[in-house]
């Protein structure tokens, strides 16, 4: 798999009520290609606890604290309004937006935060969460910007699927199995294969 499979939670506050849910795919590497892939002054982050809110843990580009571990609930704010309509959803100047509501306009203003464009994941778990990209500046984000946070997002999302069709196989090709050891490492190599390619045709289909 490519480097950001597989990355798991390490230093993060994590959602720890969701019953049998396994700790979902690290953020970070997405969020700090975002920000490179947008050409933004941040990128962040957040992950559904489970209930009605997701919490922001992962910023890159931030100068202070004030939006680590925001709680974020569900229909509030721009993350909150993508995460109530799973599509992305972005405004020129976050401070005067009419079509979001400003319960977190404290955090934002002290960030300095003001063009922003926010879109939804899904991990194959059924946890949700939200990709930011923000500049600094009222501005319209175009075309461009929307299309390359979303194209991340989705790189996010295939390697999610990909991440845990390789942990599913591997669980059934337990040591207990019948195959021989050979034929289980030939089943490996096939799994990894066949997910690869589907990773690959995913990726060429977002670029068309």
């Amino acid at each position: 798999p490519s480097e950001l499979v597989g990355a798991r939670r390490k230093n993060a506050r994590m959602p720890s009520d969701v019953p049998g849910v396994a700790l979902p795919l690290d953020l970070a590497p997405y969020v700090t290609a975002l920000r490179t892939a947008a050409g933004t002054d941040i990128a962040a982050g957040g992950i559904c606890d489970g209930g009605p809110q997701m919490t922001l843990t992962t910023l890159v580009g931030n100068r202070s604290d004030r939006l680590k571990f925001l709680d974020v609930r569900r229909g509030q704010g721009l993350g909150g309004k993508a995460l109530a309509l799973s599509r992305p959803i972005w405004v020129a100047d976050y401070w005067t937006a009419k079509g979001i509501t400003h319960h977190y306009d404290e955090p934002v203003r002290a960030e300095g935060l003001r063009a922003m464009v926010a879109v939804p994941f899904s991990l194959p778990d059924g946890v949700q969460g939200v990709l930011y990209a923000s500049n600094r500046k009222a501005m319209v984000m175009g075309d461009r910007v929307l299309a390359r946070v979303v194209d991340v997002t989705r790189r996010l999302e295939t390697d999610a699927r990909v991440s845990a069709e390789v942990e599913r196989r591997l669980a059934d090709l337990n040591p207990g199995s019948a195959l021989h050891p050979g034929r289980r490492d030939q089943c490996l190599r096939d799994a990894h294969a066949e997910l690869m390619l589907l990773r690959d045709d995913v990726a060429a289909a977002h670029r068309d």
